[in-house]
């Protein structure tokens, strides 16, 4: 890491996943009825299929996310902290 560039980007990570979305939709618009009928079966799928498993995994998001908050990890501080925030408002200066 250098002073003039402090976050440099991971072209890997940023690059493929780009890659994965250009081909895909290109797929998609080369083949508007195809892709319809696909895309209507996938979303008859998850939804009407496993529909229950979508409303698990919400809540287990849920429950995961309010354990971490709450447990010595919600505490935890990442860098330097700074001043204190003041409680004022910027109609009282």
């Amino acid at each position: 890491m250098n002073k003039k560039h402090p976050h440099p980007i991971d072209w890997g990570i940023t690059l493929i996943p780009l890659l994965i979305i250009f081909v895909l939709s290109a797929l998609l618009m080369m083949n508007p009825e195809a892709s319809r009928q696909t895309i209507a079966r996938l979303r008859f799928f998850f939804v009407n299929q496993m529909g229950f498993f979508y409303l698990l995994l919400g809540l287990a998001v849920l429950l995961i996310a309010l354990w971490l908050a709450l447990s010595h990890y919600g505490t935890s501080v990442w860098g330097r902290l700074k001043s204190p925030a003041t409680t004022r408002s910027a109609g009282e200066r």
